[in-house]
């Protein structure tokens, strides 16, 4: 049989979630939105930041379904954004969530002039975005305020495991799968202080050596408890 042309084909129902195109037509629009992103930088509407000497201008980034705008903190910039927004939202048929969106200004952007900018694209002010992926924005002076959560994960989950009064064999699975997990994804992006590694190390060695009849005696060091197999 041959094929035949029939003209367009106007969809109805859209793509219900879970659909398995749903995830193609989501990485288009994204290829789309950093495209304008990039055509628009390279007119000068935009301008991106230099994290360090002699490395390229980033203006955005994009992971999964968050995106991070770079820009200088100014009327006509924020105003060519607006205008970005406004042509993916024609082209791509997504609204974009305002009320979800925020902005962080500089220290040195006076307070009245932030508010004239977050006017133009109608979005909340805050002064750091506090977790991104579960990791801090903004580490701030001092790393230990930031990271003490780490800590407190650890304990919350000791003092339960504690009270069942596990085996050897089970301390060393709980170690080894659960509680070694909750510090490696913060450390492949961030340096722990020397201070947290040591506390995170003695809840480990008291969680090991716990029993009611030790009184915590600690009969190896914990170097040779760690010696590889």
């Amino acid at each position: 049989m041959k094929s035949k042309q029939f003209g367009c084909v106007q969809p109805t129902c859209g793509i219900r979630q879970g659909e398995a195109l749903s995830p193609y037509l989501f990485i288009i629009c994204s290829e789309m939105f950093s495209l304008l992103l990039q055509d628009a930088e390279r007119r000068g509407v935009i301008q991106g930041i230099v994290v360090a000497r002699r490395a390229p201008r980033v203006c955005h980034l994009f992971f999964a379904d968050n995106s991070l705008i770079f820009c200088k903190a100014s009327e006509e910039v924020l105003m060519g954004i607006g205008g970005i927004l406004g042509v993916y939202e024609c082209s791509s048929r997504q609204t974009v969530n305002f009320e979800k969106s925020q902005m962080v200004f500089n220290k040195n952007v006076i307070h009245e002039c932030q508010l004239t900018l977050a006017g133009i694209l109608n979005v909340c002010i805050v002064k750091h975005l506090e977790k991104y992926l579960g990791l801090p924005s903004v580490l701030g002076h001092s790393k230990k305020i930031v990271f003490q959560g780490i800590l407190e994960k650890i304990w919350t989950r000791l003092l339960g495991w504690k009270e069942k009064l596990l085996s050897t064999a089970g301390k060393e699975v709980l170690i080894k799968a659960v509680l070694q997990s909750i510090p490696t994804y913060v450390m492949q992006c961030f340096l722990l202080p020397i201070n947290l590694l040591r506390q995170i190390q003695v809840a480990f060695t008291d969680f090991w050596w716990f029993s009611p009849h030790w009184n915590k005696i600690h009969w190896l060091a914990w170097d040779t408890l760690c010696t590889s197999k």
